[in-house]
């Protein structure tokens, strides 16, 4: 099992808490899950296999949405994308966790990368973490 510590963030002084957090020119981020606790469950607490799994599917959209800020990419407002903007757990349940044909050609500007190439190593990790219903 395993144990995770967990805080919330908060960018500002007038700030609520953020799930991410990233500067597009320093190129670095952070994200946190405390939110992702169910209310009134220890911060220390073991976590069971399927909520593990769950987390880190959270985890990995949250880490892909900030690193799409790292690259220098905004909120996507074209369409249901993973740089889709999100205020809650709810929310975030709700978008795609892939990136739109715009957002995708952002990304493909910055870092060149073959898109077949990069769906099938996509397959490969979503087979690997267990996301099978993503893969």
């Amino acid at each position: 099992m395993l144990t995770i510590t967990m805080e919330d963030l908060y960018p500002g002084p007038k700030w609520n808490y953020v799930f991410g957090w990233a500067m597009y020119q320093a190129r670095t981020g952070v994200f946190s899950f405390a939110r992702y606790l169910p209310e009134g469950r220890s911060r220390r607490a073991p976590l069971d296999p399927a909520a593990e799994q769950e987390l880190l599917h959270d985890a990995c959209h949250v880490m892909v949405h900030e690193a799409g800020h790292m690259f220098g990419m905004t909120h996507c407002t074209h369409y249901e994308c993973t740089m889709n903007g999100f205020n809650g757990a709810f929310e975030q349940n709700q978008m795609e966790r892939y990136l739109c044909p715009v957002c995708l050609r952002k990304l493909q500007s910055v870092i060149h990368f073959d898109v077949k190439a990069r769906y099938q190593k996509l397959l490969d990790v979503c087979t690997e973490l267990g996301f099978e219903e993503r893969a």
